[in-house]
């Protein structure tokens, strides 16, 4: 499962590349694009 901040961060970018409601990006984040990949922060981003 991801991090809360991945999630948070794709539903961020979701909504800056025309989704207009979280839901929308939520259901985009249960299944996402191959092409996307969010990128977990590591420790040292922290």
């Amino acid at each position: 499962m991801k991090s809360d901040y991945a999630r948070k961060k794709y539903i961020e970018i979701a909504k800056e590349i025309g989704f207009n409601t979280a839901e929308m990006a939520k259901k985009a984040y249960a299944d996402p694009p191959v092409s996307f990949n969010p990128v977990e922060p590591s420790v040292e981003d922290l």
